[in-house]
């Protein structure tokens, strides 16, 4: 909150400068005007939360400066001094929306009061405008509001924000418990810093991330790069650790929040690169797009962060399609400074456990990477084994229908039989594997046509059909409706 004091006397002055030093709030004194002229030119230049001025000054008296100014700049709050008790001047100032009429010489305490009390309403002030930005902020990104539709209080609007992304190998308990407690102290330090020339919405994208989105006036600029260092560098070294890391994505400014919108949806397509970099630290957007274009290394981080979502949601069949994957990616030992291996390194350890040193071959690490997921297996397996085999069949089957899969090489990947797995999935789940994966298919397709300027041919293939012909006929026995005819009767209807 910035004050600006505007008193003739200059011993005035300097007592009102020590009471405010000692004052216990963030109070920021920007200015100090010996008459009323100069008082309005420092206003324009300064523009202070709030004026203490004195009636009597020199050029323009106190009141009449108030009345001059008034309309410009209608957020100021006014607190009025005069050496004397007169009824007009008291009448005159409460005429002008004056907050508090102080007689000199001023009472320490009277002038704590008032400043306590004004920051409270100050405080609160900002604090619902910023509450109402938050609720804009999070129905834009939901699709419920259009992102253009948003009408901001600063005349040059600018938009800014960071992406937090929080990999954990701890218990779904315990790294839910190290978000709150992250996000609480994260809100609370922007709040601890935030003024009327910013408004910011802290919000999860998903279980794993968070999103800051700021509104500024762009003549603001620095008090959004100050804030960002103060708060953002800070919480997060003191909340990462080896089995903990948090990853924060800068994005660079915009003039429409469409725009910012655009650019953090994206971000799910180039996330993976974060691996390469040093945690527990901001990384621009662009420095993160700099390795889009390396594809062998793109794909890297891709099945990496793979690999590492499968693990934590238990997802073994496809932590083993993955690591696969990887094998052949890493067949021929890739070439990597040894700064990017070890922050890979860094990443396994923390994100899923798996214990890989930069110095070992990636030859090792692909062993590793396998023993985790074998782990991971036994870790899961229980009396109800069956069960859970069955769980990820099905989980497998609904992740990748849109490709060629077969029971035989589901089998192979659990280390049982394919007709053991066969009669298990057809006693568990009432059908068989074959039915279960075209049902899957169909169910699907019926969502891919509804969708505007959808084409069979495109569909057909999307579900894992190459054969238009054999995917029409399907979904006509199916659906009693060949798929053109589905979509004029759901049209219709």
């Amino acid at each position: 909150m910035k004050i600006l004091i505007a008193d003739d006397e200059k011993m005035s002055r300097v007592t009102l400068r020590s009471m405010l030093s000692e004052i216990d709030l963030p109070f920021e004194l920007v200015g100090e005007a010996a008459d009323g002229e100069s008082m309005i030119k420092k206003i324009k230049a300064l523009e202070p939360s709030l004026v203490i001025v004195d009636i009597h000054m020199p050029k323009l008296n106190g009141l009449d400066a108030i009345k001059k100014t008034k309309d410009d700049y209608p957020d100021i709050q006014w607190i009025v001094l005069t050496g004397f008790s007169k009824f007009q001047y008291a009448k005159q100032s409460i005429d002008l929306g004056v907050y508090r009429y102080l007689l000199k010489p001023v009472n320490p305490e009277e002038l704590r009061n008032a400043l306590k009390e004004l920051y409270t309403q100050y405080r609160k002030s900002f604090m619902n405008r910023n509450k109402q930005f938050e609720n804009e902020a999070v129905g834009m990104f939901s699709g419920m509001k259009k992102p253009d539709q948003y009408y901001s209080q600063f005349a040059n609007q600018s938009f800014t924000g960071w992406v937090l992304r929080f990999d954990s190998s701890l218990s779904d308990d315990l790294r839910i418990q190290k978000q709150q407690k992250y996000y609480g102290e994260l809100t609370a330090d922007i709040e601890s810093r935030m003024d009327k020339n910013v408004n910011i919405a802290v919000f999860p994208l998903n279980d794993f991330e968070l999103a800051v989105v700021t509104v500024f006036d762009s003549s603001f600029q620095n008090n959004v790069e100050q804030l960002k260092k103060a708060c953002f560098l800070r919480s997060i070294e003191l909340n990462s650790s080896s089995h903990f890391l948090i990853t924060c994505i800068e994005l660079p400014y915009y003039q429409k929040f469409s725009a910012l919108k655009q650019e953090v949806k994206s971000l799910d397509n180039i996330f993976c690169i974060r691996i390469l970099f040093d945690f527990c630290r901001k990384i621009a957007l662009e420095d993160l797009k700099m390795y889009e274009k390396d594809k062998r290394l793109f794909e890297i981080c891709s099945t990496l962060t793979t690999i590492q979502s499968c693990y934590i949601s238990s997802d073994y069949l496809n932590y083993t399609k993955q690591a696969s994957e990887l094998k052949k990616l890493l067949k021929k030992d890739t070439i990597l400074d040894k700064s990017k291996k070890a922050n890979m390194a860094y990443f396994l350890k923390a994100a899923m456990d798996c214990e890989v040193t930069p110095l070992e071959p990636f030859s090792e690490w692909n062993l590793k990477i396998e023993q985790c997921g074998e782990n991971m297996l036994a870790k899961n397996s229980t009396a109800c084994n069956e069960t859970n085999i069955i769980y990820q069949v099905k989980k497998y089957i609904d992740q990748n229908y849109m490709k060629e899969i077969g029971i035989a090489e589901i089998s192979d990947a659990l280390n049982i039989t394919p007709n053991y797995l066969s009669s298990l999935f057809h006693r568990e789940t009432g059908s068989t594997f074959t039915k279960y994966l075209t049902n899957t298919r169909m169910l699907k397709a019926k969502e891919l046509l509804l969708i505007p300027n959808s084409k069979v041919k495109d569909v057909a293939i999307n579900v894992g059909y190459y054969n238009t012909r054999y995917f029409t006929k399907l979904f006509k026995k199916y659906y009693k409706y060949y798929p053109s005819e589905f979509v004029d009767k759901f049209r219709k209807n």
